[in-house]
């Protein structure tokens, strides 16, 4: 059983905040990743890191968005970005493209942003709040 990770796991469990991260989401037993939140990994660490963040996670990259995936990812986010609690269109477009993803690999979304809430239920996408 497969659980897309956002942002906010992957860099916990980078920092050491989250030690096994399959104890925490049993009985799924892979996570994948959004090149969209390996993007905003990458941007939150050095440079330095980027070779050896790319060797570490590049088994578990899911396919680029696609097209499609913008185009719908556009129209959600019109209708919910008014919804949102904090103010950040980026952030939010990011969220959404994560959850399309997930969607259509029909696998949860596993984070500890509670901004996935609102995604999340619009687009009918499990969710994973730890």
């Amino acid at each position: 059983m497969i659980i897309v990770a956002d942002t906010s796991v992957v860099l916990d469990f980078l920092d050491g905040v989250i030690e096994n991260p399959f104890a925490l989401i049993y009985p799924y037993k892979m996570i994948l990743l959004s090149p969209v939140a390996f993007h905003e990994v990458l941007r939150t660490y050095p440079e330095n890191t980027h070779a050896n963040l790319l060797k570490t996670l590049k088994h578990e990259l899911l396919p680029a968005p696609t097209l499609d995936q913008w185009i719908e990812a556009a129209a959600i986010l019109r209708k919910l970005y008014p919804l949102r609690g904090l103010k950040n269109i980026a952030r939010m477009q990011n969220d959404i493209l994560i959850a399309l993803s997930a969607r259509d690999i029909k696998a949860p979304v596993w984070s500890r942003d509670s901004d996935f809430e609102l995604v999340c239920h619009h687009l009918g996408v499990n969710l994973l709040a730890w």
